[in-house]
């Protein structure tokens, strides 16, 4: 196979590092960008229309499941394994995300004419547009399976920052008479799809680079059949996840007021990106813990083990943190309009808060039951958290507003990490011991030093300092260091 790369080579557990390293900085560097935005947004939008903002981008995420459908984990691991089959595989998976592209941008179109205002439509109907152009996400395998994702965060560092200079825009008045036609929501639903071209050509341009030109999309494929059977369990439990944390957009949309859905996304689209964070984090692993599953398995065991210990302690101080200080953070980023006491918005965030938690310990166990074809299992842990959030939503929601919503998420996050985790110790995977306790330290120390601060914006400075400090001492402990000097010293080969 030739590649603008050159040859297939060896890729060892450093360029997994390497490439962990990027995603997980970048994903930071996102964060801060995104929580930037969100906080001119929700202290200028009211809370309707930050709720409206909530459900396009639930949208765009919806789509980019049903498009994703689990195929690039799959296509990933099999140019992994047999790398002549690449382009092969790339242009079955550029068909397939076409054809599907194109359908949902036909629903989407039907759903924005019975939209309640002129606006809505409008941003509906902008939406919708991108959507086809969606599918070109279908070059990025090209570049995970090498671990060059350096030029696609940038990517998506610049798009996120151009959404927030124009967001920014938008709140000084630099569009005029716009937002009085329009409305704010409608026309910041339209700056998130220009967000969403623009990624997504920029991921084909960086595709076009390795591969050495485009890939053909073919109206009939025939292997989109095979693609689907082999992604099928794994591509649904990708679904059933996603729709899980999404669901509940929709179900307070339906079953309560604008407002509530307002209160609600405030807490819910600050705390997603962390989910966001873990599956960076897991993501390169995909291609090595393949390898491993079947020539190497005490190394995939060993790569589980180091990384899920790192983001044990993660998750530890995320939950206790959003429990604690969540009237301070929504006070902070979007002003007393959801800090108020008894504002459901603040309860809300705190369960947000454990699921937050419980979801960055998700993707490192759905990564290591995909290296060795457990699809099955992934399904049914996902659609158990599925129905749990689905029937916790429709039962709480009319009488808690996002606070049920908030409780119902967590309890189908639970759900999914309980059934995962419990099978891969079953399946001695994993082992569990006392030494696991000393990762829980760092959100120990915050659930003793936070209620003795007074000082709301000394908590969040405790924390932000917290965090980063205990990961690098963790990380340093003599028993990580000897395990990523194990794993150092194994290479497995995938396309350079």
């Amino acid at each position: 196979m030739s590649t603008v790369g050159g040859p297939v080579g060896a890729a060892d557990a450093a360029r997994v590092g390497r490439s962990q390293s990027v995603l997980v900085g970048a994903q930071f560097a996102r964060l801060v960008l995104f929580l930037a935005t969100i906080t001119v947004l929700g202290r200028s939008l009211t809370a309707a229309d930050f709720g409206f903002v909530a459900l396009v981008a639930a949208v765009f995420a919806i789509t980019h499941e049903l498009l994703e459908l689990g195929t690039t984990a799959v296509v990933t691991r099999q140019i992994a394994q047999q790398p002549a089959t690449e382009r092969a595989l790339l242009r079955t998976l550029l068909s397939w995300r076409r054809l599907m592209a194109l359908a949902l941008a036909g629903l989407l179109l039907l759903a924005a004419h019975v939209a309640d205002t002129k606006g809505h439509r409008i941003g509906l109907v902008a939406a919708a547009l991108v959507l086809p152009l969606l599918c070109l996400t279908a070059y990025h395998p090209a570049l995970q399976v090498r671990q060059r994702l350096g030029g696609a965060v940038a990517v998506a560092l610049l798009a996120q920052t151009g959404f927030l200079l124009a967001a920014l825009a938008l709140v000084a008045g630099a569009f005029g008479s716009l937002p009085d036609a329009l409305g704010y929501g409608a026309l910041v639903a339209l700056l998130m799809a220009v967000r969403e071209a623009a990624q997504a050509l920029g991921t084909r341009g960086l595709g076009l680079r390795v591969l050495g030109g485009r890939l053909r999309a073919a109206w009939r494929d025939p292997a989109i059949s095979t693609l689907l059977r082999r992604a099928g369990a794994f591509g649904l439990a990708g679904v059933c996840y996603k729709l899980a944390s999404l669901s509940t957009v929709f179900l307070v949309w339906a079953w309560s007021t604008p407002d509530a859905l307002g209160q609600f996304s405030a807490g819910h689209r600050l705390l997603m990106p962390f989910s966001d964070l873990a599956w960076a984090f897991a993501t390169p692993l995909i291609a090595s813990m393949s390898m491993a599953a079947a020539t190497r398995p005490w190394a995939l065991q060993m790569q589980l083990r180091v990384q899920l210990q790192l983001m044990l302690a993660l998750s530890g101080m995320v939950a206790v943190g959003a429990w604690l200080v969540a009237a301070p953070v929504l006070d902070l980023l979007y002003g007393p309009v959801y800090s108020g006491v008894g504002n459901p918005a603040v309860a809300a965030l705190q369960w947000l808060g454990l699921a937050a938690g419980l979801a960055l310990l998700t993707p490192l166990l759905a990564v290591t039951c995909l290296a060795q074809s457990r699809d099955r299992l992934l399904l049914v842990a996902a659609a158990a958290g599925l129905l749990t959030t689905v029937a916790g939503s429709l039962a709480l929601v009319p009488a808690w507003g996002p606070l049920g919503a908030a409780v119902a998420l967590c309890a189908g996050e639970l759900v999914v990490l309980l059934g995962l985790l419990t099978a891969t110790l079953w399946l001695k995977d994993l082992r569990l011991g006392v030494d696991w306790l000393v990762f829980l330290s760092p959100a120990a120390l915050l659930l003793i030093l936070l209620p003795l601060i007074d000082t709301p914006w000394v908590q969040l400075l405790a924390c932000v300092l917290v965090a980063p400090l205990a990961l690098l001492v963790l990380s340093r402990l003599p028993q990580q260091r000897a395990m990523r000097a194990a794993l150092a010293g194994s290479t497995t080969d995938v396309p350079a």
